[in-house]
């Protein structure tokens, strides 16, 4: 029975790109650039941004009518727009794991959330929750020590929920693995070379979070 649900996980998801695909391919054909970004207009509104995305692809940057300023502003909206339909529909596939008792899976949901570049705080508490709910039922199951965080990404997001925020580009964060958890430093890179430690973090596999310097 589990495995027949992964299953039909898999496939929905399949079907999904297969449709996404199928879509962009047979988009309306525009003769010049006014009328692709007509059409990645209209798309987006309709809420249909994969297709949106391959309009503005169609936009040709020898053409008549190119602006590289409204180009760089609908591919950030479209980009935004699908980043948070992506992240819904993940958060949605962790609750309908979780309430078919597939905790292992949902626990794989979210791991791939976290391991996202584009979260907000909002995000961060959702995945927070979720990951402390569902580790709560994997200590149960296996009779063991609650384990919330168990990869790198989760002890960074961890920090990033506390309200740490990186300073510049030129800052990043590191994790390593510890004993009960991970130490997280944050790093910045020096005008000569090299780098140097600005920050760090003490996440503890409960989820804990305390700031070492």
């Amino acid at each position: 029975m589990k495995l027949n649900k992964i299953t039909c996980l898999a496939a929905a998801a399949i079907m999904s790109v297969s449709a996404v695909s199928a879509s962009a391919a047979t988009l309306p054909y525009t003769a010049n650039n006014n009328e692709a970004f007509t059409l990645c207009e209209s798309l987006y509104y309709d809420g249909l941004y994969y297709e949106a995305r391959e309009a503005l692809g169609k936009v040709d940057p020898n053409g008549a009518y190119y602006d590289a300023n409204k180009v760089a502003a609908w591919r950030g909206k479209i980009n935004y727009a699908i980043a948070r339909w992506e992240i819904k529909s993940l958060l949605k596939n962790v609750q309908k794991l979780h309430d078919a008792g597939l905790y292992y899976e949902a626990q794989a949901v979210i791991n791939t959330l976290n391991a996202r570049g584009d979260l907000t705080q909002d995000d961060f508490y959702s995945i927070l929750w979720w990951e402390d709910v569902v580790a709560d039922k994997i200590a149960a199951l296996e009779n063991k020590k609650k384990i919330v965080v168990c990869t790198e990404a989760s002890a960074i997001n961890r920090v990033k929920a506390s309200g740490y925020a990186l300073a510049s580009n030129y800052e990043w964060f590191s994790p390593v693995k510890v004993a009960n958890g991970y130490h997280v430093y944050v790093k910045t890179q020096l005008p000569g070379g090299g780098s140097k430690d600005v920050a760090a973090f003490r996440v503890y596999t409960d989820g804990t979070v305390e700031r070492v310097f």
